[in-house]
């Protein structure tokens, strides 16, 4: 959103006519968009926004004669004159010469989402695109200015290959007018999700839910209807996710578009199936853009090469519910047990980290701090102390560095926890004994996370829970 919004800011800031073409998969919430397109730009002096139309992709010419109508309603051309049919762009905003008051320093941005589904050069895009680029480069009125957004799902390369026919200059260009849009952003998940679940939307729940989906407006909303229970488990979550990526209106409307993959791209989500990821070395720009424009894949750069994943554990459930209509139906992918596959879920893994660190970190420090006060035995006769010298020393061998990590960082959690163990019993200290309870409970749900295996909210809330009573009984520890 922030990408589309800086976009159109620079459009707008030019004084002078142009438009702005956001290209994303079906359902994705352009009409959403383009409500915070409205509401970001609504304060600018001088500008009147016109739509969002929704406009079919074989009705593209409805589009003048409802801004036309427009314009007429809100008193900026009168209604005598009017009544032949523009018939493009420039003589529709010629109307304000013609029949209308000159508007002097005028600037107009008008809203559209293309309706339709996926749509290709022939199917009406192109003959819009053309109009609109022709009037871009014919209007003079430097006093009105006129912006388009248009907002829908087509492939870019069959805009190429339209353009290339009729002998037309290519109407927009990644870096300064296109952008391809996946999706609301996490925060508008959010505040989907407590408006939704209230009290139960939690950050994380709308995290999940953001995940899950990948931001894709229509997606997130199914989910949102189909949480019913409480509390909400990811479980739950997962299993609606999987429903609705096998059945229903919303996978019926996505799979009409991607039914159209050309073969050599269909060949490529064989791939996908199959290894998760592919290089980009192994494809190209017109076998891949397909994939990405319906919302199947996406790009991700690793150490600067470019590799096509799935989009989002939704997609993938949907491709791979699907297979034969992918025309894809190969035993081996059928064989294939989505639960033995380890899901595309990484956010609860990351709270779930940031918890342990933060745990570990803070009781691993305050042992050291009372050692350094010399209240309690020193390292070298911790349980684990020979361990975690050679812990280190492996390190050092394998070129890892290891200046800011101080021995106590070594121990394990049940040595550090026997650490505690002893210190309590030596020192009959409630403080030791409610950090010894909470380390020992800490050490399954902490392997878990650590080894990358995906936690549930459960165990995420038993994280904070402990954290708290760490907290809690090291704060009271303190003893002027």
């Amino acid at each position: 959103t922030h990408e589309v919004t800086a976009k159109l800011d620079n459009l707008l800031r030019k004084r002078a006519c142009g438009a702005l073409f956001i290209n994303g998969p079906a359902c994705a919430g352009f009409d959403a968009l383009l409500g915070q397109l409205a509401e970001a730009t609504r304060p600018a002096k001088g500008l009147s926004i016109l739509g969002p139309y929704r406009v079919s992709a074989d009705r593209v010419d409805d589009l003048r004669d409802l801004i036309r109508d427009e314009l007429v309603a809100q008193g900026y051309i009168s209604g005598g004159g009017t009544e032949t049919p523009p018939p493009n762009h420039k003589a529709l905003w010629e109307l304000l010469n013609s029949v209308g008051d000159r508007q002097q320093n005028q600037t107009f941005l008008v809203l559209v989402e293309l309706i339709g589904g996926l749509l290709l050069g022939n199917e009406g895009p192109g003959d819009l695109f053309s109009d609109i680029r022709h009037f871009e480069g014919v209007w003079r009125d430097r006093s009105v200015q006129v912006v388009y957004a248009i907002a829908g799902s087509w492939w870019h390369q069959e805009i190429e290959a339209y353009f290339d026919r009729i002998h037309v200059s290519f109407p927009y260009s990644p870096g300064r007018n296109y952008v391809r849009w996946t999706g609301v952003d996490r925060a508008t998940v959010a505040t989907m999700t407590r408006e939704s679940l209230g009290a139960a939307g939690t950050p994380i729940v709308s995290d999940v839910i953001y995940e899950l989906g990948g931001g894709h407006w229509e997606v997130t909303r199914s989910l949102l209807g189909a949480v019913h229970e409480r509390p909400i488990q990811l479980q739950s979550l997962w299993n609606h996710t999987r429903r609705i990526a096998q059945d229903g209106p919303l996978a019926r409307e996505l799979l009409s578009g991607w039914h159209r993959l050309p073969p050599r791209s269909r060949k490529l989500l064989h791939r996908l199936l199959t290894t998760r990821c592919v290089a980009e070395h192994h494809t190209n720009e017109r076998i891949k853009e397909p994939l990405l424009a319906v919302g199947i894949a996406q790009e991700v750069t690793i150490n600067e090469t470019r590799y096509l994943r799935f989009f989002s554990p939704f997609t993938e459930l949907c491709v791979r519910a699907h297979l034969a209509e992918f025309d894809l139906a190969d035993p081996a992918l059928e064989r294939v047990n989505l639960d033995e596959i380890v899901p595309e879920l990484d956010i609860l893994g990351s709270y779930g980290y940031q918890l342990v660190r933060d745990i570990e970190n803070l009781v691993r420090s305050y042992v050291m701090l009372q050692v350094q006060i010399g209240q309690h035995v020193e390292t070298r006769h911790f349980p684990g102390y020979r361990e975690a010298k050679e812990y280190r020393r492996g390190e050092v061998r394998h070129g890892l560095p290891v200046e800011f990590n101080p021995l106590i960082s070594y121990f394990s959690v049940r040595d550090l926890a026997e650490i505690v163990r002893q210190t309590a019993l030596n020192h009959n200290a409630d403080t030791w004994r409610a950090i010894e309870r909470s380390l020992n409970d800490l050490v399954t749900v902490r392997n878990a996370v650590m080894h990358n295996r995906v936690i549930g909210f459960d165990a995420l809330d038993r994280l904070q829970t402990l954290r708290g009573q760490i907290y809690t009984a090291i704060s009271e520890s303190y003893r002027a």
